[in-house]
């Protein structure tokens, strides 16, 4: 793998998916905390948590939070619509990948010690965090739902 082709994500598992999150789209990570549920939301909007005086919408894209008790965190995500939090089961570290997602040999061995086995494993999904949750929560809704 070629250094050139790989870029920085953080690495964790989203209900049954291990995914990948550009570095330069995360904002910060904390342990689960208060949720307020908003009713009239969506399914995938669990409800809203506030960040440093900001209310920001929770989602669960991969129905974490229903299939698994052990929901243990929230990855804040910057997009183009505003600030918004991803539901996470397990946080597993900053990886370097390829375009396929595939991580690099060095995390791959650290990961290993840290008793993740990555070598039997797919590669990660890479998510677009903007353009997932552009597709999934139209701007006004978020908008909308923030100021209330």
């Amino acid at each position: 793998m070629n250094a050139s082709d790989t870029k920085e994500y953080l690495t964790c598992k989203a209900g049954p998916s291990c995914i990948a999150i550009a570095i330069c789209s995360v904002l910060e990570v904390f342990q689960t905390r208060s949720i307020t549920r908003v009713p009239g939301c969506p399914r995938f909007i669990i409800g809203m948590t506030n960040v440093r005086g900001t209310a920001v919408p929770v989602v669960d894209l991969y129905n974490a939070f229903n299939r698994d008790e052990h929901v243990r965190s929230v990855v804040i995500l910057t997009t183009s619509e505003g600030p918004v939090g991803l539901l996470i089961n397990t946080l597993y570290d900053i990886a370097r990948l390829d375009p396929s997602g595939t991580p690099s040999e060095d995390f791959r061995a650290e990961s290993n010690e840290n008793g993740y086995d990555f070598t039997k494993m797919n590669p990660f999904e890479i998510i677009d965090a903007d353009a997932v949750i552009r597709s999934t929560i139209p701007h006004s809704r978020i908008r909308k739902e923030t100021a209330a």
